[in-house]
């Protein structure tokens, strides 16, 4: 009697983990976006009958007032969503800053380098299928099952040249099949789901080294950060076994200009905005002039540091568009 040796195997692997999970950071369809706010020196320039008076607040570069937002897609499936995770940068973190209210500074603090949900969301998607000696094409974003709508449709043929019976859809697998090999193109579209989160991010402090924070806080300082590298904005996705990363630029708002407040009228000490009027002026980007002096050590001159100081820079109102042109004649002295 001869025997028949047979083996079998069977895959318990889930459907799930098959289906897409990819972030995307890079576009702006769904709004909400803005630059992380940083605090900036606030100079006063009052005017009167017996001269002109400068005041001129002091700041941290590169402190934080407002966190920036931005608003990512997160394509998978509605079951994936459940259980997803969003980590931005370093993690969750707590910073202290003031805000203004009715005049005075008022400590707050807030969170950043986190992640909301806004719920699940949908979008069209136009997408091109094509056939080169395939039997089956899967649409990009299958999961959830979409309903299809076809846009255009070439002839499909076997590799004979015969014509062939176009694809069908199977819409609990997400993708379209023939009977056999064939060639041909299908354009369809159909609404794609994904999770929607927003995200709060901070000035990038804990992501960079303590030498190149301060490098960004020197180039803001001189008048425009992007004058230097700027650490991107990193998030990680995780739902279960699924991961993904992404990231999207750090945006600052100002980029280094300074605000100028610029008010004529008696100054008697009590800071009546009443009796004087004022213009809000940004810095014009490439207008500063600056010279460099070295301050020794009173013991030893063989010691000294080297400071930057702004000897000239013209401003322009950002509502008359009117110049104003600023001299710090005893600067360099």
């Amino acid at each position: 009697m001869s025997e028949l040796a047979t083996s079998l195997q069977v895959q318990f692997a889930s459907p799930e983990a098959d289906t897409p999970f990819e972030l995307v950071t890079g576009d702006n369809d769904q709004g909400g976006s803005a630059p992380v706010q940083v605090a900036f020196s606030r100079l006063t320039v009052t005017v009167g009958s017996w001269g002109v008076i400068f005041r001129m607040s002091q700041i941290t570069p590169l402190q934080v007032t407002v966190p920036g937002r931005k608003r990512v897609k997160l394509h998978c499936s509605e079951a994936a969503a459940q259980g997803v995770t969003l980590f931005v940068d370093n993690g969750p973190a707590v910073i202290n800053t003031t805000e203004w209210v009715r005049g005075f500074e008022v400590p707050r603090t807030v969170a950043v380098n986190t992640a909301v949900s806004l719920g699940r969301r949908s979008e069209p998607v136009v997408e091109a299928l094509t056939w080169s000696g395939e039997v089956r094409k899967r649409l990009r974003w299958f999961y959830d099952q979409p309903e299809v709508e076809i846009l255009q449709q070439t002839v499909f043929r076997d590799r004979e040249g015969r014509l062939v019976e176009p694809p069908r859809y199977d819409q609990r697998r997400g993708e379209f099949f023939c009977q056999g090999e064939a060639f041909g193109a299908l354009v369809v579209r159909y609404a794609a789901g994904f999770s929607l989160f927003e995200v709060l991010y901070d000035n990038g402090q804990g992501v960079a080294t303590p030498d190149h924070f301060a490098e960004m806080q020197r180039a803001w300082s001189s008048g425009n950060i992007t004058s230097t590298e700027i650490p991107p904005v990193r998030i990680i996705a995780l739902s279960g076994s699924k991961a993904a990363t992404g990231s999207f630029e750090r945006v600052f708002w100002p980029i280094g200009a300074p605000i100028i407040t610029f008010r004529f009228g008696p100054d008697d000490g009590d800071d009546k905005e009443q009796d004087q009027e004022e213009y809000a002026f940004a810095e014009i980007p490439g207008t500063r002039q600056t010279v460099t002096r070295r301050v020794y050590n009173p013991q030893d001159n063989s010691q000294f540091v080297e400071v930057r100081q702004t000897v000239y820079l013209e401003a322009q109102d950002t509502v008359t568009g009117r110049i104003f042109k600023l001299r710090l004649l005893n600067a360099a002295d």
